[in-house]
Formats: C-alpha cells, sequence, structure tokens
C-alpha cells in the first residue's frame, strides 16, 4: 500500500540526500547541491551547454524541455559547481544521469518514491523545490517564473502531486 510522504518529510529526505553525498563526495555534493537548491532536471544539472554566465552575479539555464530561459543567481550555485560551468571537466566522477538516481536513492532514507505510477529519483528535487517555494507563499506565478515554466498549470500539477513511498 503506497504511504502519501508529506512535503516536511519530502524537504527532510532531500537535505538528508544533499548532506550525505556532500559527505561522501563532495564534488558530487555540489551538482546535489544544485538540484536541492533550484530544482533543475536531471539533465540539465550535468550538460555544461545548457548554463551561461551572464555576470559574476547570474548565470542562466537553457531548460531541458521547451521552456523559458531559467535566471539563477551565483549566490546559489556552489563555487565547485560554477567552476565546472566554466572549464572543461567535471570535477568529480558523475557519468549519466541513471548515475545520479542511483546515487539518489542509496543516500534517501525513504522507500522508492512515485509520483502517481511513476517511479521519481532525483526528481524528488523539483518536486520538493515547487512545494517548498509554494509553502513559503509564492504564488503559482511566481514559481512559474522563477523555474522558467511556460505555464502555471505545470506548476499546479506539481503542488497538487501526491508523491507515495512504497512499503
Amino acid at each position: 500500500m503506497p504511504t502519501p510522504i508529506t512535503p516536511s518529510q519530502l524537504d527532510a529526505d532531500c537535505l538528508r540526500i544533499v548532506e550525505h553525498v556532500e559527505a561522501y563526495a563532495p564534488s558530487l555534493g555540489a551538482a546535489i547541491r544544485v538540484l536541492y537548491t533550484i530544482g533543475c532536471r536531471e539533465g540539465e544539472i550535468m550538460v555544461r551547454s545548457r548554463w551561461s554566465r551572464v555576470d559574476p552575479a547570474t548565470y542562466t539555464l537553457l531548460p531541458q524541455k521547451g521552456n523559458n530561459l531559467r535566471v539563477v543567481p551565483s549566490a546559489d550555485l556552489p563555487l565547485s559547481y560554477q567552476h565546472w560551468i566554466n572549464s572543461s571537466t567535471w570535477p568529480g566522477s558523475i557519468t549519466s544521469v541513471n548515475n545520479l538516481r542511483r546515487i539518489t536513492r542509496a543516500f534517501s532514507a525513504l522507500p522508492p518514491l512515485f509520483c502517481g505510477s511513476k517511479g521519481i529519483s532525483s526528481h524528488r528535487f523539483r518536486h520538493n523545490r515547487i512545494k517548498q517555494l509554494y509553502l513559503q507563499g509564492q504564488s503559482v506565478d511566481q514559481i512559474k517564473d522563477y523555474m522558467g515554466l511556460l505555464s502555471a498549470s505545470i506548476v499546479q500539477g506539481y503542488v497538487d502531486s501526491v508523491i507515495t513511498a512504497s512499503v
């Protein structure tokens, strides 16, 4: 029987993953921290060409799906991740989205998570970021703009989604 996960349980688990990965592999922890902080997609975190430095205080992220360009403050990106964007090598060993998903599942304290019938691993960070922004009082339109989404209905889908754990 699936058990619903509250937004606070999801946030606590996401933060647990970040802290454990940062301790286990600091360079990989930087990427996981970016997932947690800005809620980007797995494929966006690993493709340098999606990122551009606008000025010392700002980066942009070209979303994986056909959404609007995202503006990301440099303060939201660990220095090692900024270095990776601006250089030619990844500072650690992350080679694929599947590797990222395996690492996320390995450090989670929760059983496998689902949104509807679809299993989610590192995508939990995107769900979490949107839910946390909403719980902090951001409007659906504000979140849509922050996340670079084209439609408020996409944000509403994340806000209304029920994350469950299989037991």
